[in-house]
């Protein structure tokens, strides 16, 4: 008898240790009754819903969050993009330069100038709606003592366009037009003013997307120094952030015409797919939100000019220090908000001399340019 109350005692304990495992194993994706090809298991369709992988990532259709058709967000990884957009496959490109995207008043003088750009595309391309990267070069925002506007390319041009992208490097914004060095004030309503140029050309491009061959849902943005900066405040602040950020900002963004500035098509958003930033910097992390542009920053590892996270910094055409917050900020901004981590990506360059200048230059960081459009490429949406 006493055998016979041991051995069902042993018996319930089994079945209970079976039912655990049970409902443990109904707690992961990976249950087996989600590749059984039977609607069980709580599924709300064959081998799917409920504990499964969603129905809506085998329906044939990009919904939900889905990054291309059935893959990515809750639904399988998708497959890394080869080819087009992630591999050269053009050998020539077309240079368009003197181009213009609109107007602006200067300061201190009240001039207009013409808001211009050069357009690069690949030779023999068909496709009618192509990534779109506007580039904004490395500028201190001012006269330089020869009288010249310090703004360069970014050196990734050709690499880029090899891949299928279309460029539009912006040659013409409204600078300081006196010589350096320069107060903070003027530094911060410069860089307030320039945003609004760049906001003027993402319009632009949107309204003339179908003479220029330009997909408006894959434009870009990319910055080197300066230009980084201001494309990142282009990119991150909105209406909603003006009461947030500092209140000299907002009057400066408020004067030039208000979040979009004072050029044309204001019918058309300003908002942009991501920002790619070399040697970047912002002045508040606050301006970056959930479900705001995807961010692929590049910083020298030993980076004199630029702050990993919020810091006082003195750069060397400033009058004084001003705060700023780096890539590290940034970085930590976006997990707070919410962002998925494959939104987001910060690298440090450290083939010597690793400086601040390090990530404008191939030769300096030979994987970036590769890097950069692996992520771009993975983000457009576009499936093989």
């Amino acid at each position: 008898m006493m055998l016979m109350a041991m051995h069902q005692k042993i018996t319930s304990i089994f079945l209970l240790l079976l039912i655990f495992l049970f409902i443990f194993s109904c707690s992961n994706n990976d249950v087996p009754t989600c590749v059984d090809g039977i609607q069980n298991g709580g599924e709300t369709g064959v081998d799917c819903g409920g504990y499964c992988r969603p129905c809506s990532c085998f329906n044939g259709i990009k919904d939900d969050n889905e990054d291309c058709i059935d893959c990515g967000g809750d639904c399988f990884p998708c497959e890394k993009i080869t080819g087009r957009y992630a591999d050269p496959v053009f050998q020539t490109y077309s240079r368009y330069s003197n181009l213009i995207y609109g107007t602006g008043i200067t300061e201190p003088y009240g001039n207009e100038r013409s808001l211009s750009f050069t357009f690069y595309e690949p030779e023999g391309d068909t496709v009618l709606q192509r990534p779109l990267i506007i580039m904004v070069g490395q500028t201190t925002y001012a006269e330089k003592a020869d009288g010249s506007f310090f703004t360069d390319g970014i050196n990734y041009v050709e690499d880029f366009v090899s891949k299928g992208y279309v460029i539009a490097n912006i040659i013409g914004i409204r600078y300081w037009e006196e010589r350096l060095p320069m107060t903070v004030d003027v530094y911060d309503r410069t860089a307030m003013r320039i945003r609004s140029d760049i906001r003027a050309a993402v319009r632009y491009f949107k309204k003339f997307a179908a003479t220029y061959k330009v997909d408006t849902i894959n434009i870009w943005l990319m910055g080197a120094s300066g230009g980084a900066m201001a494309s990142l405040h282009a990119a991150y602040i909105d209406e909603s952030d003006l009461n947030e950020i500092e209140p000299d900002l907002s009057t400066y963004i408020m004067n030039d015409g208000g979040i979009d500035g004072n050029s044309e098509y204001k019918e058309f958003s300003s908002s942009v797919k991501g920002v790619i930033s070399l040697s970047g910097m912002i002045f508040d992390v606050r301006i970056i939100d959930f479900g705001e542009p995807l961010l692929f920053s590049i910083i020298g590892k030993d980076d004199l000019y630029r702050p990993f996270g919020c810091e006082s910094v003195q750069v060397n055409w400033i009058e004084k220090a001003r705060f700023f917050c780096g890539p590290s900020a940034m970085e930590e901004r976006m997990e707070e908000v919410g962002f998925d981590k494959d939104d987001y990506y910060f690298k440090l360059t450290e083939i010597p001399p690793a400086d601040h200048y390090a990530p404008h230059d191939p030769s300096q960081c030979p994987e970036c340019a590769d890097e950069i459009t692996d992520f771009i490429a993975n983000k457009l949406g576009y499936c093989e």
